[in-house]
């Protein structure tokens, strides 16, 4: 297969090439077969399970590999950002501490100039949409800080459900634990636990790029899930999982999850594992909900 010259940028500089594969309809990512000496080594693909592009490997070559995954990701965020960005401003903000870097912002350059430093490094900041201009820092976070606020308050109470209220905001206060990685990690093992509590019906993410389940919610209602983000409706799942993935969702019950929580299907599927300490305290705030 010719070897496309617009993906040259993310080319190595030794013998690994990387070969665009053929897109099925409608697909929103991009394949590529990694090439040595002839060989295909591995692919690179988006993972929907790690949320980004990731090398299925045959082994070796590794550093080379990350660097191309990178690229990738960065050429669609800015791809996002571009469509995302048209006639609207942005902001930049430091997640350690939710305070605001740069607002007001309206062009990629400038917006590049504040996410990465001069050797074209990711600084770890995140990035927003202004619903409007502001006239200064203190104004702009206020704004924020009362979105963020609102934002949580929407993601872990809700009045019907105290138990799962209480486990959401506690969750948040664990030392030592990011608690969104519970769902790239546990997702089973912490739905299981929460099932203890009554709660038995599922909903099940199924990537079918991947052909394995990615994820799993505790479903309340038909438009209210649970997780170890809290609380989540239906449209905020389709947006992050359906939308702009080839994935599908399907309820099931216990069984089903009973399935994805033994040793060796968990192991296969774990890919940010939590400490045994961090665990015991995820269920220690679960039994205390009871």
């Amino acid at each position: 297969m010719k070897y496309l010259t617009e993906y040259r940028l993310f080319e190595a500089v030794s013998s690994i090439r990387f070969v665009k594969k053929e897109s099925k309809k409608g697909a929103k990512t991009e394949t590529y077969d990694v090439v040595k000496s002839g060989e295909v080594i591995g692919q690179v693909k988006w993972s929907s399970r790690m949320r980004g592009y990731a090398f299925l490997p045959e082994k070796e070559h590794e550093d080379e590999i990350k660097d191309f995954i990178k690229g990738l990701m960065s050429k669609r965020k800015k791809e996002k950002l571009v469509k995302e960005s048209e006639e609207k401003l942005l902001y930049v903000f430091d997640p350690k501490n939710n305070k605001i870097i740069g607002f007001n912002i309206t062009s990629m350059d400038e917006l590049n100039k504040l996410i990465y430093d001069e050797n074209g490094n990711n600084l770890g900041y995140g990035w927003g949409l202004q619903l409007k201009r502001f006239d200064s820092l203190d104004d702009i976070q206020q704004w924020n800080q009362e979105k963020t606020g609102n934002r949580n308050i929407k993601e872990t109470q809700n009045s019907k459900y105290p138990n799962l209220s209480y486990i959401a905001s506690n969750l948040r206060k664990i030392k030592g634990l990011d608690y969104s990685i519970i769902n790239r990690g546990s997702c089973f093992k912490f739905a299981k636990e929460i099932s203890d509590l009554g709660y038995n019906t599922f909903t099940f993410i199924f990537s079918n790029e991947e052909q394995e389940v990615v994820h799993v919610y505790i479903k309340l209602n038909n438009n209210l899930y649970f997780d170890a983000n809290g609380f989540h409706s239906k449209k905020e799942i389709k947006d992050e999982y359906i939308n702009e993935e080839d994935n599908d969702m399907y309820d099931s019950d216990t069984s089903e999850l009973n399935h994805y929580c033994a040793l060796d299907t968990y192991s296969s599927l774990t890919t940010i594992p939590i400490s045994n300490q961090l665990w015991k305290k995820v269920v220690s705030i679960i039994n205390k909900s009871k």
